[in-house]
């Protein structure tokens, strides 16, 4: 792997990778060396869009404070019971795929999803 000729500045929104700028998750993609992308593949769907909503919801002046939490998205693709017990995920209901919901802090399906 080689190391990126720049590093992009964070910003809301999706970019082209050559404009200079990046969403958190495109931010991991580069550094990952995967192709450019906000849906790395070294990182838990859930966690990604997780990160990627927060991303466009936060100020520009605040954006940088994701900048340290960038190296916990790589490696979290493992769907294992015990990943979603660490991020409190119900597995979902057949044939509907496999991220689940969560409960911020109960582990239960959200009554939305019922």
């Amino acid at each position: 792997m080689s190391a990126p000729d720049f590093l992009p500045t964070l910003s809301a929104g999706s970019h082209d990778a050559e404009h200079g700028e990046a969403c958190v998750m495109e931010y991991v993609s580069l550094l990952a060396g995967e192709e450019w992308s906000d849906r790395p593949e070294c990182t838990h769907e859930l966690l990604a869009h997780e990160a990627r909503t927060v991303n466009d919801l936060l100020r520009d002046s605040d954006r940088s404070r994701l900048v340290p939490l960038i190296g916990r998205l790589f490696g979290t693709t493992d769907d294992s019971p015990a990943l979603r017990a660490r991020l409190r995920i119900t597995p979902g209901p057949p044939g509907r795929g496999s991220a689940g919901t969560c409960r911020a802090g109960t582990g239960r399906r959200s009554d939305r999803t019922r």
